[in-house]
C-alpha cells in the first residue's frame, strides 16, 4: 500500500522556490517545442495552408496540463507540451511524396531485367517518370489517401528469364503500349533533358 502511495511524489516536499524552478524549466522546454514543432513542420511543406496549428498545439498542451494537474492533484510541476523528438523520424518519412530515396541520392537508375532503363535526378524520374516500367513502379507505390480495402495496383506478368532473354524490349510482355516493334528489336536510349534519359520505343515514335 505505500509503494502505491508514492507512485507520484509530492515535489511540495522540495519547497516553493526549488517547485517554481522545476516548474519553469520544465515549461521552458516543453513550451518552445510546442510551438517551434508546428512552425518546422509547416515550413517544410512551404504552403500556405498550415499542416499543424500552433494554437492547436497549444489548446491541447493546455488542457492535457490542467487535466495532468487534476490527476496528480497538483504535486508536479510539469507542462505537457510537444517534444523535438519525433522530427527524426518526420525528417525521415516526410519526403515520400518523391520517393524514400529522394534524400539520399542525387540520381536514380532504374534497371529491369539486368538493364537499366531510365536514369535522372531523383525529381526527374520520381515527378516525370518516362519508361513504362518506371511508371508502373511509382503507380503502384502505397499512398497515404487510399481507402480500407483498396488493393494496391500490380505490375501484371512476370519479369523474363535472364538466361534466355526476349529479342527484344524486356518489358515488351508487361507492357500496356507494347507494339510489335518492342518484341523485334532493342530500344535505344534518348536523352528526354539533361540528366534524363530512358530507352522506350515510345519517346522515339513521339518525335
Amino acid at each position: 500500500m505505500n509503494q502505491q502511495k508514492d507512485i507520484i511524489r509530492d515535489a511540495r516536499v522540495l519547497g516553493t522556490p526549488k517547485m517554481l524552478l522545476l516548474g519553469l524549466q520544465h515549461m521552458f522546454a516543453m513550451f518552445g517545442a510546442t510551438i517551434l514543432v508546428p512552425i518546422l513542420v509547416n515550413s517544410y511543406f512551404q504552403s500556405t495552408s498550415q499542416v499543424l496549428s500552433v494554437q492547436v498545439t497549444l489548446f491541447c498542451a493546455g488542457f492535457g496540463t490542467l487535466f495532468f494537474h487534476l490527476c496528480t492533484k497538483f504535486k508536479v510541476p510539469a507542462f505537457l507540451g510537444s517534444s523535438f523528438a519525433f522530427l527524426g523520424g518526420f525528417s525521415s518519412v516526410a519526403a515520400l511524396d518523391t520517393g524514400i530515396f529522394a534524400n539520399m541520392a542525387d540520381k536514380v537508375a532504374v534497371m529491369y531485367a539486368g538493364k537499366i532503363v531510365e536514369t535522372g535526378t531523383c525529381r526527374q524520374v520520381m515527378k516525370t517518370p518516362m519508361h513504362p516500367y518506371t511508371k508502373a513502379l511509382l503507380a503502384a507505390k502505397p499512398t497515404t489517401d487510399q481507402t480500407k480495402g483498396e488493393k494496391l495496383v500490380c505490375i501484371e506478368g512476370m519479369p523474363p528469364s535472364l538466361l534466355n532473354p526476349p529479342k527484344g524490349c524486356a518489358f515488351a510482355d508487361r507492357c500496356s503500349y507494347c507494339t510489335e516493334k518492342c518484341r523485334n528489336e532493342q530500344p535505344k536510349e534518348k536523352v528526354i533533358e539533361e540528366q534524363h534519359k530512358a530507352s522506350c520505343h515510345l519517346l522515339w515514335d513521339e518525335e
